[in-house]
């Protein structure tokens, strides 16, 4: 597997993401960089092109570079130069080929798009079919879903009327432009079908799909949807028409789509706007709240803060490290693998670049550098950020916690030194895993329920009406937990402090 970018590199995040596959920079305007894919690489059975010009205003500064950037000349050019034509061609189309004059769209029906971006997506799909003979052209709509790996700079839709409304700010939308949003895993899903399709019957294709949701939706009900899954009060979301705002482009109004072909051909079902919404909210959750989410909300905080932060590096006292351990487990750990490596690469990248591009921590050796991560286990990762091959001491997790199957690891001291004077603030730090009492210091771990409201729950009874002090209960991993029980354990009444309590009592107080 290999994949291609244009100017900057890919960040490390989605190269770790990624593992084993090969990265080529590729100029799709003039074909450099497609001679080193035919050296290194070889003829690929399946090309998926997502490369477009695709801001409609920019395609309508500039004709001349959308049409050269947005017609795969140099790409089909690259495939013709191999001897057999067994490269499947999976091109990314817009439903913006369309007029917009009416509603839900068939393939077959005349493209007279109405802005330079859909003139030259029309003028790509002419070339390809009139120069290839094997391709799967997937007309898609708005493409919505969680955040990438490696967060793009580009606003996306829902994440935009997620943040604005989250402000508790009206916000204008179009009443009168209509779409059928697609969830993006099943923009995946929909390449991979094909892929494997393409790979095990080896039968040239031909294909033009419409690729949207089944939902026909105005930018007035996409909010609407938000709101109502996320919490947010929908009064805030004033209805306007699309031409009571300049936007520099002229847009379709309503290029809708019929997808029955789609749902046909592949035997696909596609998700609707509302549970993508939905299960864009669960991927929220699984970072910003339950048990593990001190970190993160630690990194937001510290993010939007002026009181702390500074911006000329010379007057910090202290360098933070903003990485998430959680994040980087939810991504990149396989699951029951037990295998950290691509963790492991990624830290050890991070930290190296991080020496080799300020000079900071080649003052103090990281001394004044901290990090922030949930729970006992990341220490055992940061500890392996510069080791190659460690011999590594498996020890697990909190015991009877879903991460107990997960082990961490532990380098040994000569493979320690990089990160050795780094400060680690830890959620349920563990002394018994490197925890160096004076230098690290323990993070709170508080349970957030809901990421929209973070402190939902918390406060409880004014102080007059408390009438415990301390309450704990739980196993006895470490040695601290054993002079708790010594001391407190049923000696003061404001105390109360017990072993693990009964499986009922747990779930209830959850």
């Amino acid at each position: 597997m290999a994949f291609t970018h244009h100017s900057s590199p890919p960040p490390p995040l989605l190269l770790q993401s990624v593992p084993n596959s090969t990265q080529f920079q590729v100029d799709l305007q003039t074909g450099l960089g497609f001679d080193s894919i035919s050296r290194t690489f070889g003829q690929p059975d399946v090309v998926v092109n997502c490369a477009a010009l695709s801001i409609p205003r920019a395609c309508e500064t500039d004709p001349t570079l959308a049409m050269s950037v947005n017609i795969p000349s140099s790409l089909i050019k690259w495939l013709s130069s191999f001897t057999t034509s067994d490269t499947l061609l999976i091109h990314l189309s817009t439903d913006q080929v369309y007029e917009g004059t009416k509603s839900f769209y068939k393939e077959d029906d005349e493209t007279l798009p109405v802005n330079v971006y859909g003139k030259s997506k029309v003028a790509a799909e002419e070339y390809i079919v009139a120069n290839w003979s094997n391709y799967a052209i997937l007309r898609s709509s708005i493409i919505f879903g969680p955040q990438t790996i490696s967060p793009v700079s580009k606003s996306l839709p829902v994440q935009w009327m997620d943040n604005v409304l989250a402000k508790g700010q009206e916000t204008n939308f179009f009443h009168d432009e209509f779409r059928c949003p697609v969830y993006v895993k099943d923009v995946v899903n929909i390449i991979q079908i094909l892929s494997k399709r393409w790979i095990s019957d080896g039968k040239k294709m031909g294909l033009v799909l419409n690729v949207g949701g089944p939902d026909r939706l105005s930018r007035v009900q996409m909010a609407e949807v938000v709101a109502r899954v996320r919490g947010y009060d929908t009064s805030l979301i004033k209805s306007v028409s699309a031409s009571s705002i300049d936007r520099g482009v002229k847009s379709p109004a309503d290029i809708s789509m019929d997808i029955s072909k789609l749902i046909q051909t592949l035997d696909f079902t596609p998700t609707s706007f509302h549970d993508g919404v939905k299960w864009r909210e669960t991927d929220l959750s699984s970072t910003d709240t339950q048990r593990y989410a001190s970190e993160g909300w630690f990194m937001k905080l510290m993010e939007g803060n002026k009181q702390f932060v500074v911006k000329d590096p010379r007057k910090a006292h202290l360098f933070y490290m903003p990485f998430s351990t959680r994040m980087l487990e939810h991504t990149l750990y396989v699951r029951n693998s037990h295998n950290r490596t691509n963790l492991r690469q990624y830290l050890k990248n991070y930290a190296q670049k991080i020496a080799a591009k300020y000079p900071f921590w080649n003052k103090t050796g990281g001394a004044d550098h901290f990090l922030v991560a949930c729970h006992d286990w990341p220490s055992g990762k940061a500890w392996a950020l510069h080791s190659g091959e460690p011999e590594f001491e498996p020890w697990r997790t909190h015991s009877g916690d879903t991460e107990a199957s997960t082990p961490g690891y532990m380098a040994p001291y000569e493979m320690r030194h990089h990160m050795e004077h780094c400060i680690r603030a830890l959620c349920n730090a563990d002394v018994t895993a490197d925890f160096k009492i004076g230098r690290d210091v323990s993070l709170p771990e508080c349970y957030v329920r809901s990421a929209r409201n973070p402190l939902r729950d918390l406060g409880g009874k004014p102080a007059s009406e408390r009438h415990i002090l301390a309450f704990y209960a739980g196993n006895m991993h470490g040695y601290l937990r054993k002079i708790l029980l010594e001391y407190w354990n049923g000696k003061d009444p404001d105390m109360k402090i017990s072993c693990p309590m009964p499986p009922g009592v747990a779930s209830k107080m959850n």
